[in-house]
């Protein structure tokens, strides 16, 4: 088990069983007018998770829609005129489309398309193809990466400011980002701090030029004058030392960011409450506050085409429910509780995290176009995006750790329904691409059982967005909204099956218990709100390989002779074993109070409790076995979990968090599985 090479290419004839994307629907029903009510069409697509070549070919259009030239198209020989599958409109073309085995015969379109001709368009799913230059949505003007980092006293007490250097150092060491991107540190207290080339500093004030001079931008290449790897920052930390500035005015910074920079990504790091004039934020038991000052200073970035990575790092209240508006245009945000910068278990999560970044394929100046088969309808799209004119959506940047979740309605009687997502963005080679992903649904026959027609999993995820909204607008109104659909659903499948909850339904009760006693979702009064906050937008945000772990985890017995997935139950965890539970962004390891067998531990008489690396396993056989599940775990995320020792023996806030993780027991008022089951649909 090894970690996936994410510099090989996306073959999708070899990768049938690692889907991009999913639908609550693997089938479209025939009484899908009837369905659809309760259970919403839903798709999650993974729209960056495989690396493809930018192809240097035509883009071809729809004359109509102006969708884009698909697998699902059909090509009228000799390849002068093809008919778009969105809206049965015929085109011509002035090239004709080359053939590469004109006597392949087969029903499928996307089969003989595949197997017919050259171009990309046609034979594959996902095509990119490089931007014509009469598309105008961009320059490929050099992305700029801006360091914002607190210094006030409570970043001081968290060691902020050395473990963010270091590890901003760190993880660029080898990145392979355009070597004209550039680099600049800024830093705020009371007031902010521009970082210049000879080891001063520009204040920010009225003072500070509009157009900032060469001397406070940085090479991010080794091999470049003037690059971040030969800053002296010593010097940085000896001119912020042990300050006793407690106030954090993060506005004024971001307002003067917004002004002076334009397309890149912003880097902030916070530890403290913003408490001072404009930027202050009320302490509040609410999960968002509408706060004006932060939503326009939002916008200001967009129109700069500058995304927000948040980067919370911190031992308080943080309220993320206003600050998180900042990553609305497409940014990330991150949640480290407890942070100790002068701890490794901390450094090295940052670290990884920053790596993922810069080393991935992050996008910029991002527009999205979604075009459905006539008769159908956009009805949502979730997550962090701005919205445009004419159905646009838009990013400041588009990370392949976000998925696209969107909501359509479907017209009775169509036999076939296809999504076709487009976005134009630049990448980080500089690069002015169209990306093109081609989605097909099909009418389930009469011989589709009906367990293939639904896919749970997704059911509730598609729940879960409208839930996180009900959540955002009213505390604890999220479950009971997850109660009452996950009841209807089930009440009408008892309808259509003569009482019998039926096999492919019954997965999504469980998935609904389990979305029910989430962190985002738990009716408990003493879960802290910036993990609710957190916890959503990793709900609404994150691909969905990674929330399925996040909310019904994987669990496993590291003794047991062959490996076995059990469902989240106490009476399931013997007190003489080691488990492994990946539960998304955590990695657990629980280690039973009567365990003898600690071989796969270097040194098992120091074990506690707590945030842990990697590292703590031996190298004899069953650390290897360990390390093993461990990187198997790992494999293909993009967000590195974290990893947690959960020692049985010990009291500690690790093993209760450990523990609220099985959601087939009773916890927060809430029933088991078997009684929440017997009590849906009646």
């Amino acid at each position: 088990m090894t970690n996936s090479n994410n510099n090989s290419y996306y073959d999708e004839n070899t990768n049938y069983d690692d889907p991009c994307y999913r639908c609550t629907y693997n089938y479209i029903p025939h009484d899908i007018k009837r369905y659809q009510n309760i259970i919403p069409v839903t798709f999650s697509v993974e729209f960056d998770k495989k690396p493809l070549p930018v192809a240097n070919e035509n883009l071809v259009r729809c004359q109509k829609c102006l969708g884009y030239v698909n697998c699902y198209s059909t090509v009228v020989n000799p390849g002068y005129k093809w008919v778009c599958n969105l809206c049965n409109t015929m085109n011509e073309v002035l090239i004709p489309f080359q053939f590469k085995d004109k006597n392949f015969r087969s029903g499928d379109r996307f089969e003989y398309n595949s197997n017919t001709f050259v171009s990309s368009a046609l034979t594959s799913k996902v095509y990119e193809i490089e931007a014509p230059d009469n598309y105008s949505f961009g320059t490929s003007r050099p992305p700029t990466l801006i360091f914002l980092i607190e210094v006030t006293s409570e970043a001081n007490r968290n060691n902020l400011l050395s473990s963010v250097v270091n590890c901003i150092k760190e993880s660029l060491a080898n990145n392979d980002l355009d070597s004209r991107t550039r680099a600049c540190f800024i830093f705020f207290n009371s007031c902010g701090y521009v970082l210049a080339k000879n080891d001063t500093m520009l204040v920010i004030d009225e003072t500070i030029p509009k157009i900032l001079p060469d001397e406070v931008f940085y090479s991010i290449k080794k091999d470049q004058p003037d690059n971040i790897f030969d800053i002296d920052y010593q010097n940085i930390l000896d001119y912020f030392p042990s300050t006793t500035n407690q106030l954090n005015n993060i506005l004024p910074v971001l307002y003067f960011i917004s002004r002076t920079f334009r397309q890149g990504s912003i880097f902030a790091f916070i530890s403290s409450l913003p408490n001072i004039d404009k930027s202050k934020i009320a302490v509040s038991s609410a999960l968002y506050q509408n706060n004006e000052n932060y939503k326009k200073v939002s916008q200001d970035l967009y129109l700069r085409n500058l995304g927000v990575n948040l980067f919370a790092c911190t031992r308080q209240s943080l309220e993320l429910g206003v600050l998180k508006v900042l990553t609305t245009s497409g940014g990330q945000l991150f949640h480290y509780s407890n942070y100790d910068g002068s701890e490794p278990v901390y450094t090295d999560k940052l670290y990884c995290d920053l790596n993922e970044i810069f080393n991935n394929r992050i996008n910029y100046n991002c527009w999205m176009k979604i075009r459905l088969s006539e008769g159908c309808n956009l009805k949502a799209l979730h997550g962090n995006f701005v919205q445009r004119k004419n159905g646009v959506f838009a990013y400041s940047n588009f990370s392949p750790s976000h998925a696209i979740n969107f909501e359509i309605s479907i017209p009775d009687k169509l036999e076939t329904v296809y999504a076709q997502i487009a976005m134009l963005r630049i990448n980080k080679e500089g690069i002015r691409s169209v990306r093109v992903f081609n989605i097909q649904l099909l009418t389930a026959n009469s011989s589709t059982p009906t367990v293939e027609i639904f896919n749970a999993k997704q059911i509730i995820m598609a729940l879960t967005f409208n839930a996180c909204y009900q959540e955002s607008l009213k505390k604890f109104s999220g479950g009971y909204y997850i109660d009452r659909q996950i009841n209807s659903i089930v009440k009408e499948m008892k309808i259509s099956s003569g009482g019998i909850i039926n096999e492919n339904i019954r997965p999504c009760i469980s998935y609904a218990l389990a979305m029910r006693k989430s962190i985002a979702l738990r009716p408990d009064k003493h879960t802290p709100n910036d993990f609710r906050v957190f916890y959503i937008y990793l709900l609404s945000n994150m691909c969905f390989s990674t929330v399925d772990s996040i909310v019904y985890p994987t669990l496993i017995n590291l003794l047991d002779p062959e490996p076995t997935v059990y469902s989240l139950t106490r009476t399931n965890l013997r007190d003489d074993s080691i488990y492994l539970m990946d539960a998304g962004i955590t990695l657990f390891c629980y280690v039973g109070k009567n365990c003898t067998n600690l071989d796969c531990f270097n040194n098992p008489d120091t074990l506690i409790s707590g945030l842990s690396l990697y590292n703590i396993t031996s190298k004899n056989e069953f650390g290897n076995y360990m390390n093993n599940w461990i990187a198997y775990f790992n494999e293909g995320r993009l967000v590195k979990p974290k990893f947690v020792l959960v020692l049985e023996k010990e009291s500690s806030n690790y093993l209760d968090v450990f523990r609220s993780y099985f959601y087939d027991d009773q916890m927060y008022n809430l029933p088991d599985i078997f009684t929440y089951e017997n009590s849906l649909g009646n």
